[in-house]
């Protein structure tokens, strides 16, 4: 971009000749942007407009403008020229970073979509051109070039820099990409030289090599130009398609057709117009109704039997459609694809795709197998889709009832160390204690699942009392029940069998986790039913149903289609609200199946639900032992009941009947001050605690009054909540013992012989026993690695008197046991220790040579919990197994079993 030199000639016939050679300038250079202009504006209004159509459009421009200004400045003087000449440098000053741009979009850089890159060339082409149209500096930037090379001026300099730096950086992307794609378009080969024209015929110029006196750069940047527009219209380049596309898109021999949204035939691929030739494509002009009428003309079988109208609908996916149609008078098989074109996240238009399967049966077999493949690969896709999505929202509700409970524990424990009033620390100790069983519980579901999906779970089958069972459950779910202040029912068929044979904790983990969960989604004040039911008994073997209901939020039924289903709940809303894993349910499922039952729901939204299992259980013996102990003719004796609950007295009138017991039933404390008034007093009453009108604590009171002798009349209270919150009052008013609801048989009849000075019964499990002082004189080795489990235990157990040596790992065990063998009377074994475990330990305690080391009892106290664990203990020589945290009713028991009662 050098001024012209010698303009001015010596002698006439060389000024005349000279004034030719401008005018010949001057035509090719109107010719030659006549030409680009043509080109550019015609692909510019037929092509995209995406950002490589704009950089090409701006670059063609100006390289244009720059041509035409350069053939008409052979006409200006001198002087003219010079004013002039840095405001038409600013077009080549655009030029060069503006090309550098458009062939990085050519080649499809990564660079071309570089912020900090268009930045850099922006500032640079500002900078440029803010030196050239600054005065005086662009006559400075001028005289730089008066010499061979820009040395003269330090604008010069700069000029240099910015022009050819990037020019010459984005030359080398270019011939790279070039020599990489030169085989599958050599077409390639012709624009590469094309870019080569402006750098040479710069350099001629620049060193005054051809003594021309004219600048043919902005000529040669024309015509490399010209090149480009050509290849990158027949190539279609501004269709958002890359040369790997088009390449591919050409030899494909499948037959392509491109469709935009408005349902236009924009390109189609030699292979679609091979396969087709009586169809005639005019893009742009052809529309898919064309297609449509075209296919439905020449189809003789379709599958859809609509595929091919469907064509036209411009919302349809269409996927492996098999069409037959008759060409050149022989049926062709195809099958027929129609699928969605999106660009940044925009519907652009579709590609319809033929496969010619005619002369390939085993082709079409194929077709099958992949569309039956496809679909199961779907489904299989979206089943592992919903379970990962499933299990993702399983571990954060995981993380969540984790948490939850830990927090309490280290909150709890922190203000507890921190204050000194014992209400306060006591409370402290109750809800850390409360936290503590439900991240034991979240722990325990984990462990179930674990072994559900390891096909480990086993049930250990023994016989137990069914009603003792059901106020086992009770028992842990009432406390639960009192806070929410909700009402509890539980109705028990008098013709299930006492005793039944199965596994009765894993029986009752089922019925409590439907309680808890009533309890849960139940509002306060709300009622709750435990219903049993014998539904039949055939060769010994009893199918029992169990329906807990409640009138709480309700599930819908799309909630009840994957409630049982590992990792769910209703909703993922639901435990973020209510808590819980979600994996109760599923446990319980497993549970019922295992016992060869079944599990349901019935519920609708804000009505409550109902849900019931089966199982079966083989009847146990049949212990025909009395309720009543009492050797007086308790039948002689009167009995009154006050409970405004019909289901209660109704309740109460079926017991009693078991019992042989007559009793009376009334439903208020007027009506009973006044049966009372009619009949006289009676032996014991029945009064609920919260009655409408006079109350039971008041009418307590009067039936105390009314009997002669008030010691000889038992007033017992009846109330859902616990004794300690109405005993002071209770007491007070003459109440003689209490009750809890909801009732069972084995209470009133226990509560009934202690009214007449005869033991109840223990029900079966339950605990009746005072620990002080029971294992006095009496010596165990416990074996603990961990300082706080020994101290917990040593502190649990201070109270029995039992002495307690202890060990801190296995070696020391065998080494204390070894020195006086005889001293110990049982050994609490841990099992992972450090230096010597459990087992080993065991095993060398039963290999010592003296009478007691193979017959001293050895109780695992593990947190290994599975059954091969304790099948593992058992094999190394162990008697029992406790698992942790201990249960210390479980410990006790142990600890009766082997040391006062060894030979049961």
């Amino acid at each position: 971009m050098k001024k012209i030199k010698d303009l001015a000639k010596n002698n006439s016939d060389s000024q005349e000749q000279f004034m030719e050679t401008k005018i010949l300038f001057l035509f090719l250079s109107v010719v030659l942007f006549y030409i680009d202009t043509f080109l550019i504006f015609g692909i510019w209004f037929r092509g995209k407009r995406n950002i490589y159509l704009k950089i090409f459009f701006a670059v063609g421009l100006i390289i244009s403008m720059w041509a035409l200004f350069n053939g008409i400045s052979v006409l200006l003087s001198e002087e003219i020229y010079k004013q002039i000449y840095p405001y038409y440098f600013i077009l080549g000053c655009i030029i060069s970073p503006l090309f550098s741009v458009y062939i990085l979009h050519f080649t499809e850089s990564k660079l071309a979509h570089s912020r900090i890159i268009n930045i850099v060339l922006f500032v640079l082409v500002t900078a440029d051109v803010l030196v050239l149209i600054t005065n005086p500096w662009h006559h400075e930037f001028i005289a730089g070039y008066d010499g061979l090379l820009p040395i003269g001026g330090r604008w010069a300099t700069i000029h240099f820099i910015i022009g050819y730096v990037p020019l010459f950086a984005s030359l080398i992307i270019f011939f790279r990409y070039v020599i990489r794609n030169i085989k599958t378009n050599p077409m390639l080969s012709v624009v590469g030289m094309a870019v080569l024209l402006p750098v040479i015929s710069n350099i001629l110029y620049t060193f005054d090599i051809l003594n021309f006196g004219l600048d043919l750069t902005p000529f040669s940047f024309l015509i490399m130009f010209i090149i480009f527009s050509t290849y990158s219209a027949r190539l279609k380049l501004f269709d958002n398609r890359s040369a790997a596309f088009i390449n591919l898109f050409n030899t494909f021999s499948e037959a392509f057709l491109i469709v935009d949204t408005a349902g236009n035939i924009t390109d189609a691929n030699p292979s679609f117009k091979k396969a087709f030739p009586d169809l005639t494509l005019e893009f742009d002009k052809t529309v898919l109704l064309d297609i449509e009428n075209y296919f439905g003309s020449i189809a003789i079988e379709q599958n859809p039997p609509d595929i091919v109208k469907r064509l036209n609908y411009l919302t349809d996916d269409i996927y492996n459609a098999e069409v037959t149609l008759l060409l050149d008078g022989k049926p062709c098989y195809y099958v027929l694809s129609k699928t969605n074109i999106y660009e940044k996240s925009q519907h652009v238009g579709f590609i319809i795709t033929l496969i010619d399967v005619s002369n390939n049966q085993r082709t079409r077999q194929m077709i099958e197998e992949i569309k039956e493949n496809n679909s199961r690969l779907q489904e299989l896709k979206d089943y592992a889709e919903t379970a990962s999505k499933a299990k993702s929202e399983f571990l954060a509700n995981m993380s969540h009832e984790i948490r939850t409970p830990l927090n309490a524990i280290i909150g709890m424990t922190s203000i507890g160390m921190s204050v000194t009033e014992p209400e306060r620390i006591k409370y402290c100790f109750t809800k850390t204690a409360d936290a503590s069983k439900h991240l034991l519980g979240v722990i325990n579901d984990i462990l179930d699942v674990s072994k559900i999906e390891a096909g480990k779970f086993e049930f250990s089958l023994t016989e137990f009392n069914f009603e003792s069972m059901l106020r086992r459950v009770v028992g842990v779910i009432n406390y639960r029940i009192d806070e929410r202040k909700q009402k509890f029912d539980v109705h028990i068929d008098k013709s299930i069998p006492k005793t039944l044979v199965g596994d009765d904790q894993r029986l009752t983990q089922v019925i409590t986790n439907l309680l808890s969960n009533a309890v849960k989604f139940t509002s306060e004040y709300g009622l709750i039913n435990l219903s049993t039911q014998l539904i039949e008994i055939e060769n010994g073997v009893c199918v029992i149903q169990f329906s807990v209901s409640d009138n709480g939020i309700g599930i819908s039924a799309e909630q009840q289609a994957r409630l049982f289903q590992s990792f769910h709940q209703a909703e993922s809303d639901t435990t973020r609200k209510f808590g819980g894993t979600g994996l109760g349910l599923s446990i319980s499922k497993n549970i019922v199946e295992l016992m060869d039952g079944k599990i349901w729901v019935e519920s609708e939204l804000g009505k409550g639900s109902v849900f019931s299992f089966t199982v079966q259980l083989r009847q146990g013996e049949n212990k025909n032992q009395r309720a009543l102990v009492s050797d007086i003719n308790i039948r002689n004796a009167r009995i009154l009941v006050v409970d405004d609950d019909p289901s209660i007295l109704i309740y109460f009138k079926e017991i009693m009947q078991e019992l042989e017991i007559y009793c009376d039933v009334v439903d208020s404390g007027e009506a009973a001050l006044d049966i009372v008034e009619r009949n006289s007093p009676y032996n014991i009453y029945f009064v609920d605690w919260k009655l409408p009108g006079i109350n039971g604590v008041r009418l307590t009171q009067k039936l105390k009054e009314k009997t002669i002798s008030p010691g000889k009349a038992v007033v017992i209270m009846i109330s859902a909540a616990e004794w300690n919150m109405v005993e002071t009052e209770a007491k007070e008013a003459g109440v003689d013992k209490f009750i809890s609801k909801p009732l069972f048989t084995s209470t009133i009849a226990n509560i009934l012989n202690e009214c007449f000075g005869t033991n109840p019964q223990p029900a079966e499990n339950e605990t009746l026993h005072d620990n002080t002082g029971i294992f006095s004189d009496r010596r165990i080795l416990l074996v603990e690695d961990v300082e706080i489990n020994r101290e917990i235990v040593l502190t649990l157990l201070e109270p029995t008197n039992l002495e307690i040596d202890c060990a801190v790992n296995g070696a020391e065990a065998v080494s204390m046991f070894n020195e006086t063998p005889e001293q110990y009377e049982l050994i609490l074994m841990d099992v992972q220790m450090p230096e010597m475990d459990g087992y080993e330990a065991t095993r060398r305690i039963r290999a010592f040579n003296s009478a007691n080391a193979g017959t001293v009892p050895i109780i695992a106290m593990t947190a290994n919990v599975f059954k091969e664990d304790v099948e593992k203990c058992l094999e190394a020589g162990m008697n029992d197994h406790i698992g942790k945290p201990v249960d210390m009713d479980d410990l006790f028991e142990k600890l009766r079993k082997y040391l006062i009662h060894p030979d049961l």
